[in-house]
């Protein structure tokens, strides 16, 4: 057998590239929100009409879209799917840029008086660009009986950087703007960024 003496210099580069920290990652930060919830306000996600939900948000920064935080509650059972979309018009165009989906059990809580945001965290984050894009809300196909619940914002216009949109069986089939008997209304909602 064979020894080959290595001199103390390769022994501290091997050692010093195995202790090498990974680069750092910026923590997520808040890159849009509206928060204002209005508690017993609430309307279902999926069910008998396969209600969808989207809002349009303003990235103002290039990063990866960790998280989005929304006010719902699911059953044990259900699941929800959260996909960040491109737009078009300031409208979803449909375009998936990051899916996750998420087990009711995740979300099986209700906070009372007024229910509090879950996070929903992105296992693969996409990396965006500045610009306009939507977060959609749906129970997955197959699951169309079952329902989750989506706290609203108050009336109006609450958040003036994009519209929230939603799509229900016995409308056109494309996102109408939400709105109510006073006029449109936006989704509470907060969308965190990981800065480049």
């Amino acid at each position: 057998m064979r020894c080959i003496p290595l001199s103390s210099s390769v022994l501290f580069l091997v050692a010093g590239a195995a202790l090498a920290a990974p680069p750092p990652i910026a923590p997520a930060r808040v890159a849009a929100e509206q928060l204002q919830v209005v508690s017993p306000a609430n309307t279902d996600i999926g069910g008998s009409a396969a209600q969808r939900f989207a809002q349009v948000f303003h990235l103002p920064v290039e990063g990866y879209l960790s998280h989005v935080m929304v006010p719902a509650n699911c059953g044990a059972a259900r699941l929800l799917r959260v996909e960040i979309e491109l737009v078009t018009g300031d409208v979803p165009n449909g375009v998936v840029v990051a899916t996750q989906e998420v087990p009711g059990t995740a979300l099986n809580a209700y906070g009372q008086p007024v229910p509090g945001m879950r996070m929903v965290e992105f296992a693969q984050p996409a990396l965006l660009p500045p610009g306009h894009y939507a977060f959609t809300l749906t129970v997955p196909a197959g699951r169309r009986t079952e329902y989750c619940m989506l706290w609203l914002a108050p009336s109006g216009d609450t958040y003036r950087s994009g519209k929230a949109y939603f799509i229900a069986r016995g409308n056109p089939p494309h996102w109408i703007e939400l709105f109510d008997a006073s006029g449109p209304r936006d989704l509470a909602f907060q969308v965190f960024v990981r800065p480049l």
